[in-house]
């Protein structure tokens, strides 16, 4: 009874709102989890895992899986890569989301960061969006994406990240799209402990604070704890880190929808 409901509250959200791209998990979902970030934006993900010394990994392959409130009509699936080369740092990510014949999203994003110097780094992006609503022409969406990332003292790590800030489409209209603000602080006081705080401003929805902490338990392991704001979700993680692979499981708690889930499975080299 209650899936029925959902879906029914699926429909209504896709038909009367029309808001193309509307449940655009990768980016305005995001976990506030310190190095958790596969449902990122490909260059928000790439700003975030700038270590203290200006460098991301060297080479990152990882395939997620994510289900909302476990309803199948809202499960998303990506893969991305990440390769850093000298001072620059190139990503590619293939998204989908949603039901065929109802409302399917598919996305590929590329992300090009350069490492200016140790302490700051600039990035640009680019997102294309095949979008499938049912009873509406396939239509097909192109958005910019900026952002740069700072070392303002040691171990204090700001990024700001501009998502669809410029679109272009000749068949709808693109203020349909998101286009959303994210700034995030890292702090890392320690090899074994890390928080972040983060805002997140969509241009047409109140803005939400996240904010979370991650502890290293042992070199393979680490459990992370946080919180999002509007809607109100409690957050946990744990990370895996063992011979080049991680895992990465969420899980997150909202009091009225119930449980969210996220697993990703990849392989990395640090230097």
């Amino acid at each position: 009874m209650l899936n029925k409901l959902y879906r029914v509250v699926f429909l209504i959200l896709m038909w009367f709102n029309c808001l193309y791209a509307a449940f655009e998990l990768h980016c305005s979902s995001q976990y506030p989890l310190p190095d958790i970030y596969s449902t990122s934006p490909v260059l928000n993900m790439m700003l975030n895992n700038m270590d203290k010394t200006g460098f991301a990994p060297k080479f990152r392959l990882m395939a997620t899986y994510k289900n909302q409130f476990n309803l199948k009509e809202l499960t998303y699936n990506s893969i991305h890569g990440v390769v850093r080369f000298r001072r620059f740092q190139l990503g590619i990510k293939l998204n989908e989301f949603g039901p065929e014949g109802l409302y399917k999203e598919r996305v590929a994003e590329t992300g090009l960061l350069y490492i200016l110097r140790n302490r700051f780094s600039i990035g640009l992006g680019l997102s294309q969006y095949q979008l499938a609503v049912r009873g509406l022409p396939r239509s097909n969406i192109a958005g910019i994406n900026l952002g740069c990332v700072a070392e303002l003292e040691y171990g204090l790590i700001w990024s700001v990240y501009l998502h669809n800030i410029i679109l272009s489409s000749s068949q709808i209209a693109v203020t349909d799209l998101p286009k959303i603000i994210n700034s995030t602080f890292r702090i890392i006081p320690t090899a074994k402990l890390q928080a972040i705080i983060q805002w997140e401003q969509d241009l047409l929805y109140p803005g939400r604070l996240g904010f979370g902490v991650a502890f290293q338990i042992v070199k393979w392991l680490s459990f992370s704890v946080g919180y999002n704001g509007n809607p109100g979700q409690l957050v946990g993680g744990l990370q895996i880190n063992k011979l080049k692979v991680k895992i990465e499981y969420l899980v997150s708690f909202h009091q009225e929808l119930g449980i969210s889930q996220v697993l990703g499975i990849g392989y990395h080299i640090n230097r």
